[in-house]
């Protein structure tokens, strides 16, 4: 399991980027919860219900959270544990 945000941050990049085109031809402006363990991207119009969805599919996992477009500016990563609702933010730079 990824622990490390710095971790966190570079695989939800590594894969928001292998997904990208797919996901701003057709997602623009939504956004993605990407779980950095499995791959699986969870896509809806707010940050809170795509984060939801990837919990209730795969409670205990680190999630990686951007909005979709080439103008994502800063990205939210949050990460949640077990049936918590708490969440634990950091933020940072998007990479261009």
């Amino acid at each position: 399991m990824i622990t490390n945000p710095d971790q966190i941050v570079k695989k939800g990049e590594e894969l928001y980027q292998a997904n990208k085109l797919d996901l701003e031809k057709n997602y623009l402006g939504k956004f993605v919860a990407i779980n950095v363990e499995t791959g699986e991207l969870f896509i809806s119009d707010t940050p809170e219900t795509a984060s939801k969805k990837a919990k209730d599919t795969h409670p205990g996992s680190v999630t990686f959270l951007t909005k979709i477009g080439p103008d994502r500016g800063v990205y939210t990563l949050r990460s949640f544990r077990g049936n918590s609702d708490n969440w634990n933010f950091s933020q940072g730079i998007a990479s261009r």
